[in-house]
């Protein structure tokens, strides 16, 4: 026993959903209605590990960017 043909749900080639009308759709992210907050404070703390994860993977851009720094000599007092 075979299945009938399969109909096809789409009434014009531009909309692929007949059930939602395009022109009274809105947007999924209308931008216009966002409200942007800064609830930050001022000074944002940022730990040593944070910084040594920065300097590991984004070494080379820093020092494109700033220039290279001579490593700190620790061993004089």
């Amino acid at each position: 026993m075979s299945k009938p043909p399969r109909k096809s749900r789409s009434t014009s080639p531009t909309n692929s959903n007949p059930a939602v009308s395009s022109s009274k759709r809105r947007p999924k992210h209308d931008v216009s209605t966002w409200i942007v907050t800064d609830d930050w404070p001022d000074e944002v703390p940022i730990t040593e590990a944070e910084i040594e994860v920065f300097e590991r993977y984004f070494g080379d851009v820093f020092d494109e960017m700033f220039g290279s720094i001579d490593p700190i000599d620790r061993s004089k007092p």
